[in-house]
């Protein structure tokens, strides 16, 4: 649809995000809080059989924070909660002749040695 000047809302949109997956959703979440117009550009008209975030770190827990996201996130079936923790596990291979280099273990949020921080 036109406006008076001949133009279109796609010229009038200052941003345009090409893809719909974790980034570009949590991207255009943050622009329309800042109320700035945006536009996502997805190819794909279904969802993909494959998750495209099926491990959230400590960095994607506090940008979820300073969302106002974190608490809705942890109350979905499946999320990890509060108390639960992460390890990562740094390995040579998959199959049985791979050797295990190092087992890091990341601290619950109620265990945690930083008080007063939540992610």
């Amino acid at each position: 649809m036109e406006g008076m000047n001949g133009t279109t809302p796609h010229d009038r949109t200052p941003v345009l995000i090409v893809g719909g997956g974790p980034v570009g959703l949590l991207t255009a979440y943050q622009l329309a809080r800042h109320e700035i117009p945006c536009i996502i550009a997805e190819r794909n008209l279904e969802t993909t059989r494959w998750p495209k975030m099926d491990l959230t770190n400590c960095r994607a827990m506090e940008i979820l924070r300073m969302c106002g996201l974190a608490d809705e996130y942890r109350h979905l079936e499946g999320a990890v909660g509060e108390e639960g923790g992460f390890a990562d596990v740094y390995h040579t291979g998959m199959g049985l002749g791979g050797k295990l280099i190092a087992i890091c273990v990341s601290p619950t949020i109620v265990n945690s040695c930083y008080t007063g921080t939540r992610f």
